[in-house]
């Protein structure tokens, strides 16, 4: 049996309350078989903002990974992206299909990010139907530059389970680690600390994060998912606040320079003394 169980974007913001409003996304999916061996996974993004330039969707499977491209998405449409995968998995079971995606507005919004990226997910049912084996709680932070997020696993069927925890993080915003092995036990709590780093996301701006857990014990694959922000704290040095006067300043002291340049270049009128008619004696 193949199905899709359910599919989600992890966003970073809401969207804004009057225009211009930027292009936001609800995704949702489907799966069918595109021949023996290969999966078929349809992308469907609705837009529920402002018109979208072209979208670019990648996606990983088990290890494997495709990418397509959607030209442009209008405000109120859903257009569609189709992944091919293998068709076999170690186990049967629950998978993630992670997604990012990336694109722009249609129009350049003052102010605003010219590209956005976030992060989305499927789950499919490959084969067997099971629910996940932990829970998983995981806190906002706030980001500078590096900051450990805090990811808590609990038992969630009372028996011990080796999880292996990705964090996954838009375009410019990554974790130091792929991935770790976490021994989850039967009762109580395990908790690993996952570094993430500031690449190029803009400072001061909330940024969505997918942390994506999956059993490596049992015949069944089981998978548990969940979200938080990341608020990217504004730059906290002052110079910022100059870089405009200054670059200002800098262009005005370029001008007079180049003027007073060349009004010592340029050729001078001739001199009194040169001009004056000669006196007959």
């Amino acid at each position: 049996m193949i199905a899709l169980l359910t599919a989600a974007l992890v966003s970073g913001a809401a969207l804004a309350a009057g225009p211009p409003v930027p292009p936001s996304f609800d995704v949702s999916g489907g799966v069918t078989l595109a021949d023996e061996d290969t999966l078929d996974v349809r992308v469907d993004l609705l837009n529920r903002g402002g018109d979208s330039a072209a979208v670019a969707v990648t996606g990983e499977l088990a290890g494997r990974y495709d990418a397509a491209t959607i030209a442009a998405v209008d405000a109120g449409d859903t257009a569609s992206a189709h992944l091919r995968f293998p068709r076999g998995v170690e186990r049967p079971g629950v998978y993630p299909v992670v997604l990012r995606l990336d694109y722009a507005p249609r129009v350049a919004l003052p102010g605003a990010a010219v590209a956005e990226s976030r992060r989305a997910f499927l789950l499919l049912n490959l084969g067997a139907s099971a629910s996940p084996a932990v829970r998983l709680t995981v806190p906002g932070v706030s980001l500078r530059d590096r900051v450990l997020l805090p990811v808590t696993l609990e038992s969630a069927d009372a028996a011990a389970h080796r999880v292996r925890v990705r964090v996954l993080g838009p375009r410019g915003l990554n974790a130091e680690r792929a991935r770790d092995e976490v021994e989850v036990p039967a009762a109580g709590r395990a908790t690993v600390e996952v570094p993430l780093l500031r690449g190029s996301v803009p400072r001061g701006s909330p940024q969505g994060v997918l942390v994506v857990a999956e059993a490596l014990d049992g015949p069944v694959a089981r998978t548990s998912t969940a979200t938080t922000i990341v608020e990217v704290e504004a730059d906290p040095a002052w110079m910022p606040s100059l870089r405009i006067p200054l670059a200002v300043v800098g262009v005005l002291l370029l001008v007079a320079a180049g003027l007073i340049e060349w009004r010592r270049l340029s050729p001078r009128g001739p001199s009194a003394s040169e001009s004056a008619p000669e006196r007959a004696p």
